[in-house]
């Protein structure tokens, strides 16, 4: 704003030939330069001020993301462990150990390092 009314001031001193009128646009051009070099530093305190606003904006926005993110990840990890969890199965190779001897076959005897005895039937 201060640098259009120092050229519009400019244009109206280069065009202006009454000494009375030259004069008083003289002092008020003198006046608008004045402004803007008092302005000069408030407006890029200014400027600075916006641009760090706009940064902590942008990084309270990257928090939330980050936050939601991390959520995502916990419901995924629960939703993954609840599905995969079930019964404990027990491989068909490893023999169920029972409490009481079965009572259709008969017993035989193991010996170490030998085949059972087979049975004979008549």
């Amino acid at each position: 704003m201060h640098r259009e009314v120092t050229v519009n001031l400019a244009r109206l001193l280069a065009a202006e030939k009454e000494p009375a009128k030259r004069t008083m646009i003289e002092r008020q051009l003198q006046r608008a330069k004045g402004n803007a070099e008092r302005a000069g530093p408030y407006v890029r305190w200014l400027l600075a001020l916006a641009h760090v606003w706009q940064i902590g904006q942008a990084l309270e926005r990257s928090r939330w993301f980050t936050l939601a993110g991390g959520v995502l990840v916990i419901a995924g990890s629960v939703l993954f462990f609840t599905a995969t969890s079930g019964p404990t199965y027990v491989p068909a190779l490893i023999p169920q150990v029972t409490a009481a001897p079965s009572t259709t076959a008969p017993p035989t005897a193991v010996i170490p390092h030998r085949s059972p005895v087979p049975s004979v039937t008549p």
